[in-house]
Formats: C-alpha cells, structure tokens, sequence
C-alpha cells in the first residue's frame, strides 16, 4: 500500500483512506526489514573475541543495519503518526463509538521474539531494532492513552515468510 520509509507515501496512503472513511480503529505496523543474517549457525567454541569481532565487521556494512533500524523503527513511527488523525477520530465519530462510550483506537506494532533473546539470532542489530520498537510502543501507550488511542506490540516467532526463509 506504501513504503514506510516514506513520510510522502505514508500521507498519500493517509490521504487516499481519508477518501473512504473519516475514521479508522485500528493501525498495524508490520513493517520489517531483516538485514544481514549473522548469528544462525553455531560458532565454533574455541572462536576469540578477535576471530569473532573480524567475522561480524566483515560480514555487514553500516548502510544495512542502518535500514533495519530505520525500516524496522522509524518506519513503525512514522506510520502511527501518520495514521494518528484517522485513529484519534475513531474515538470520536458517532458511527465509531462502541457500545457505553467505549473508545476503540488501537494501534498494533509487530515486534519480533529475537526482541527478547539474549543471542544474537538472527543479528544482533535485528534484535536490538525490534526491542527498540516495543519500547517505542510502550512510550506511545503512555503518552497516546490520554486520547484513548491503545498501543501494543506483538513479539511473534519465526515463521516462514519471503524474509525468513534464508533464516530457516
């Protein structure tokens, strides 16, 4: 529908649902971008710090995990900003109110559980960007509760998809 990467195409894509509804109830950001798969195969035990250091400089470049971190964070934000409007309007349009007044917009992050391994599985920079997004959400529930706009993430497992596969 867009690139999250993009504030011009995250108001585009606002813009075209502003044309179908005035409201929406819930966001999921799905966003993700892997990078460079380092920590899937066992190393040998008797691997040094320099061995291990030498590998990990060689194996990515500082554009790719920048990406991650970008796609996987940035892009996740951008978007609930982006759609922030519509879902602080699903709280308040007559067609959207649930029964007894109860406000319904709610905003999902997709997390990941290397978010909460302390392994490098699948990269260590993947882990720390998905750990960072479920921080992000914690903060924008605390500061988005007061517009009854809910925020949670959701820290699923592998499971095969296009971007996986190289993982399983």
């Amino acid at each position: 529908m867009c690139d999250v990467s993009s504030k011009e195409s995250l108001q585009a894509a606002v813009t075209m649902i502003e044309k179908q509804t005035p409201f929406i109830n819930l966001l999921v950001a799905n966003s993700g971008y892997l990078g460079q798969v380092t920590g899937l195969v066992p190393r040998p035990t008797d691997q040094t710090a320099g061995e291990l250091q030498k590998e990990l400089w060689e194996c990515g470049t500082y554009e790719d995990a920048s990406k991650v971190v970008s796609t996987n964070v940035a892009g996740s934000y951008f978007t609930f900003l982006a759609f922030s409007g519509l879902l602080a309007a699903g709280n308040t349009h007559p067609n959207s109110i649930g029964k007894n007044g109860v406000r319904q917009s709610q905003f999902v992050s997709t997390t990941s559980s290397a978010a909460l391994y302390r392994a490098e599985a699948p990269s260590y920079v993947y882990g720390a960007s998905k750990a960072a997004l479920g921080h992000l959400t914690s903060t924008l529930s605390s500061e988005y509760a007061k517009y009854s706009i809910r925020a949670n993430a959701i820290a699923p497992g592998t499971f095969v998809t296009e971007m996986t596969e190289v993982c399983i």
